[in-house]
């Protein structure tokens, strides 16, 4: 009995190291991804492309990038969002007055809060820089534009 646990922990211990060679040369073979930038390329950057000291630049960076998103439809409802000014034709949003419980929205002109209408279209969601609409088949966004002096 005591030769056949011999055998069996011999048979185990060879399987050990044949499956760690394998795997250490696999290993060998995966490429490990480098950084994007080095922590020294971001010691030596120019101050002009600091976060921390042109925030403004960065806000309108970001901005831009956002604006040139383009969505299909809202994630939370399956009526598509219309981009095109046609689509809001006669609507101007001049502002918007945030409260987490109440906001309204100032629409060519009208104060209204969800579920008013203006122009045959129900508003369903105001946000700190939009207002959604519909018309019952479909979704439209009318955005407030920032300007930063």
């Amino acid at each position: 009995m005591r030769n056949k646990e011999i055998i069996e922990l011999s048979i185990t211990g060879v399987g050990i190291v044949v499956i760690g060679f394998i795997v250490s040369q696999q290993m060998k073979g995966v490429q490990r991804p480098q950084p994007a930038v080095s922590p020294k390329t971001i010691s030596s950057a120019p101050a002009a492309l600091d976060p921390k000291k042109d925030k403004k630049r960065l806000f309108l960076a970001l901005e831009e990038e956002a604006q040139n998103i383009k969505l299909n439809r809202d994630p939370f409802s399956r009526q598509p969002i219309v981009f095109s000014g046609d689509s809001a034709q006669g609507l101007n949003l001049s502002g918007i007055a945030w409260d987490e419980l109440k906001p309204t929205a100032i629409i060519n002109d009208e104060i209204l809060a969800v579920g008013d209408q203006v122009a045959g279209k129900r508003i369903v969601e105001i946000k700190k820089d939009k207002v959604i609409l519909t018309d019952g088949q479909q979704s439209f966004e009318l955005k407030i534009s920032i300007e930063v002096k």
